[in-house]
């Protein structure tokens, strides 16, 4: 095979497979709105994750990959270790409850109502420190390989 046909041919079936995955994606969208009723998770199976009850509001399958929103019950102490998202920004809002929470060098203590924004690429945290129940909303964007800021 010739070199400069070689390198071409990994590009494209990456390419491929992100056109595929975008249509299985786009197939999916919400085509009109919804309820999630108090207490509940959109398809009425919430999962435990990092140490919390999460129950997803809004699935990224009815934004197009655009948007998902989920409300997480904290009963202990702590929370997820420092991580990061390359690809996504992440939003926070507490409901009930204290958390702390550190995005890059910066650490925020939050009470019900305070909301934080984590950008994608940075490092971040939170860690619930009251004794009783605490709620927090989440939500971020999964921007979809094929769209740029600018075509936004």
């Amino acid at each position: 095979m010739d070199r400069r046909s070689f390198l071409p041919l990994p590009l494209l079936a990456v390419a491929a497979a992100l056109l595929t995955s975008a249509r299985s994606i786009a197939g999916e969208r919400a085509k009109k709105g919804f309820k999630v009723e108090v207490g509940k998770d959109r398809f009425d199976d919430g999962s435990n994750i990092m140490g919390g009850r999460s129950k997803l509001m809004v699935s990224a399958k009815d934004t197009d990959g655009d948007l998902c929103i989920y409300h997480t019950t904290r009963q202990e102490k702590g929370g997820p270790g420092m991580h990061l998202h390359h690809l996504q920004d992440e939003w926070f809002c507490t409901m009930s409850g204290e958390f702390i929470m550190q995005v890059g060098d910066d650490r925020f203590m939050l009470k019900p109502g305070d909301p934080v924004f984590a950008p994608r690429g940075i490092p971040h945290a939170f860690a619930k420190t009251n004794d009783e129940e605490a709620h927090m909303r989440c939500s971020f964007n999964r921007p979809v390989p094929w769209r740029t800021s600018s075509s936004r």
